[in-house]
């Protein structure tokens, strides 16, 4: 038994060898310990995740990251003779009075949606609430006309 033991431990110790010649720093391989060739789990690399959370969850910020620019094309589109850009610019914050409310609970639903999945979103749901900031500062901006006392 003892003969047995000190030729596994041989085998081992050529291994091990043999990887210090091609990797100086390259570990040794101790007993019950995974090997550094065997591939990571799913879990550990991010990239392999990142695929299976759905399009439409990292689309949903584009809306409103978009539609404070969306809503300035147009008004210098629009027309320059009469007031249009004008109306460009208060019936988009009229619109902002039924649009925001709608968009945050498509926010709340994703989050809601995410949270039961076990996949690493933090990243997204932040730059989802951060995308609500755009259209409620349009919204501000509008109702208190630029700030102007008129």
């Amino acid at each position: 038994y003892l003969n047995s033991n000190i030729e596994t431990s041989g085998i081992q110790n050529m291994n091990d060898q043999e990887n210090q010649t091609l990797d100086p720093y390259y570990p040794p391989n101790l007993q019950g310990e995974r090997s550094p060739e065997e591939p990571k789990l799913a879990s550990s690399a991010g990239q392999d995740l990142a695929g299976k959370i759905d399009l439409k969850h990292r689309l949903l910020p584009l809306l409103g990251f978009g539609y404070v620019p969306l809503i300035i094309a147009l008004a210098l589109a629009a027309p320059k003779d009469n007031f249009a850009g004008y109306y460009v610019f208060v019936y988009s914050g009229l619109a902002l009075f039924g649009l925001l409310p709608v968009y945050a609970l498509a926010v709340l639903t994703s989050i809601i949606a995410r949270s039961k999945h076990p996949t690493p979103s933090s990243g997204l749901t932040i730059v989802q609430i951060i995308s609500l900031f755009p259209p409620a500062l349009w919204l501000l901006f509008v109702v208190t006309f630029n700030g102007s006392p008129a």
